[in-house]
């Protein structure tokens, strides 16, 4: 409605590099977490509990980095 931006312009040239480097990193982020957890993180800990703090640290650090 209100875009002026074409669907056909924000998928071509440098922004669609960006955006499958971004997927490509998220990607590997998403598959090493958990053996980067199982090799740093003790058994004791509760794993909701770290998943859900380390999501809260992310979003203050977004919030934070935008000011």
């Amino acid at each position: 409605m209100g875009s002026s931006v074409t669907p056909a312009a924000a998928t071509s040239g440098p922004g669609r590099r960006k955006v499958a480097l971004y997927l490509a990193l998220l990607t590997l982020q998403y598959g090493a977490q958990p053996l980067i957890s199982k090799r740093f993180v003790r058994q004791e800990v509760i794993v909701t509990s770290l998943v859900l703090a380390i999501e809260v640290a992310k979003v203050c650090h977004f919030v934070g980095g935008r000011r």
